[in-house]
């Protein structure tokens, strides 16, 4: 089974394909795509190819026969991760860049919230312990329902 997900960067735009044979995958994705640039044109806006990603999950090493599709006359390449809504998705979807990056930033806000308090002065340990739960909990444990 091949999956396709194409995501443009900023705009949050994403586009699934499902199906067993690479080939019938990417040529629904050049139709997909197709239909977004004839939207596009219609209604007067523009999507940078440059800032597309387009993973393709399968647990197969390599994907024979699939081309890669074209987005307003640019070639969409192959890339190994993609980041959608804040969570990054892997072609193997083992979740370690996501994962890696939640890592380093935790102990950042944990020293960003730690400078509002001290041993003798700031706030109250029931208030820090509320930043703590609001701020870095639910930042490492966001979208770990999915992974």
């Amino acid at each position: 089974m091949v999956v396709v997900f194409l995501s443009n960067d900023k705009q949050m735009t994403c586009l699934l394909a499902v199906g067993k044979c690479p080939y019938t995958v990417s040529g629904l994705m050049q139709w997909a795509l197709s239909t977004v640039e004839i939207g596009c044109n219609e209604v007067g806006l523009s999507v940078n190819p440059d800032k597309t990603g387009l993973v393709v999950f399968t647990r197969k090493r390599s994907v024979q026969r699939f081309f890669e599709p074209q987005l307003f006359g640019v070639q969409v390449s192959l890339s190994g991760a993609v980041r959608y809504l804040g969570v990054i998705l892997e072609s193997r979807l083992t979740w370690r860049e996501h994962v890696e990056v939640i890592v380093r930033k935790a102990p950042n806000l944990l020293w960003a919230c730690r400078r509002a308090y001290g041993m003798g002065w700031g706030l109250r340990p029931k208030v820090v312990h509320w930043l703590y739960v609001t701020i870095v909990r639910s930042t490492i444990s966001f979208a770990s329902l999915v992974w």
